[in-house]
C-alpha cells in the first residue's frame, strides 16, 4: 500500500481511533528506536 491510499485509509475512522492508531504508531517507533540502545546496554552490563 503507498503512502497516499494508507492516508486515505487513516482519515476515515473516528478521532478516537485516529488516537488509538497514532499512539500504537508512536509505540513501533519508540520501540524501534530503543532496541539498539537496549541491546547495547545488554552487552555492557554483560561485560
Amino acid at each position: 500500500m503507498d503512502v497516499d491510499t494508507l492516508a486515505r485509509e487513516a482519515a476515515r475512522p473516528s478521532a478516537a481511533d485516529h488516537h488509538t492508531l497514532l499512539d500504537r504508531i508512536v509505540d513501533a517507533l519508540t520501540r524501534t528506536a530503543e532496541q539498539p540502545v537496549a541491546e547495547a546496554w545488554d552487552e555492557e552490563v554483560a561485560r
